[in-house]
């Protein structure tokens, strides 16, 4: 897949931890500008139209987030190994930083742009655009072609990746969608939209929901809309939606970052929301790693 300047306008990963990813985007984006995989779209044929298009393009970005991430692992292993040719160590490309913020998780080597060391240009390790390159053969599968699944509550996973958490999420003609290495991560995205004060109340503490019912409509839906997408970012990652209590998750309003401990486990969640150059609300969640064995 080229990496286009227009794709690289309307959606970039942000980094919200070490091996954890995000990003969203508009729907109508994603299905435009990206290949929509097979599987994707044969999991969607007998679904409504509209589900048709959350369904698709939510795959379709979690993919592309999957090529931005395995590129920019496999650019690291490239790096590491010091690509010797000829017994001299071959110059690379310079890392690209991890965190949108600071620039964007920019694949080191570009997917299948072409212009990366083995750039599916044929003659490579592994093997041009013959379907068998990392990125998928410019296919639209990426490092994964087979399906999305679902566990029984609902849950996306990769079968044969147990390795990969993944997340996806959808609002109002946005999806966003989450990877994390070795870890379960849970995604959230919120288009703000009207609030009654019976439901501020539920999901804020007291304190909070006064902050909030105190101020203008319009940005009273937009703190509102960030505090929900790190309520329900925490119990996605736990894999249990509302069965968590998303409203047992403390935020406040201009919160952008915390930790969730859930009861009854040992393991915190913690969440991040950045608001810089974000258009709608989005917050990324994410277990920690397990301790390793004595």
């Amino acid at each position: 897949m080229s990496r286009t300047a227009p794709e690289r306008r309307f959606w970039r990963p942000r980094a919200a931890a070490d091996g954890v990813y995000y990003a969203a985007a508009r729907s109508e984006e994603v299905l435009a500008a990206l290949p929509v995989a097979a599987a994707d779209r044969a999991a969607a044929a007998g679904l409504p139209p509209w589900r048709a298009v959350e369904h698709t393009a939510s795959r379709t970005l979690l993919r592309a987030l999957l090529r931005e991430v395995e590129g920019a692992r496999a650019a690291e292993g490239a790096r590491a190994a010091g690509a010797f040719v000829g017994g001299a160590r071959a110059a690379g490309p310079a890392a690209g930083p991890a965190d949108e913020v600071g620039g964007g998780l920019e694949g080191p080597y570009g997917g299948c742009s072409g212009d990366g060391p083995w750039g599916c240009s044929g003659g490579r390790p592994y093997g041009g655009s013959s379907g068998d390159c990392p990125w998928g053969g410019c296919s639209g599968e990426g490092p994964y072609g087979g399906p999305v699944a679902a566990r029984p509550g609902g849950r996306p996973y990769l079968p044969g990746r147990p390795g990969l958490g993944v997340s996806l999420s959808h609002s109002s003609g946005w999806v966003a969608a989450a990877v994390g290495r070795g870890r379960d991560v849970g995604v959230d995205v919120q288009v703000p939209a009207a609030v009654g004060d019976r439901l501020l109340r539920f999901c804020c503490a007291p304190e909070d929901a006064d902050a909030l019912t105190a101020m203008a409509e319009e940005r009273r839906r937009r703190e509102f809309a960030w505090i929900f997408t790190a309520q329900e970012a925490c119990v996605k990652a736990v894999g249990a939606g509302f069965a968590a209590r998303p409203w047992a998750v403390r935020v406040s309003p201009g919160q952008c970052a915390g930790i969730w401990h859930r009861a009854g486990t040992g393991r915190p969640v913690r969440w991040r929301a950045p608001r810089e150059r974000q258009p709608v609300p989005v917050a990324c969640a994410w277990t920690e790693r397990p301790e390793p064995p004595p």
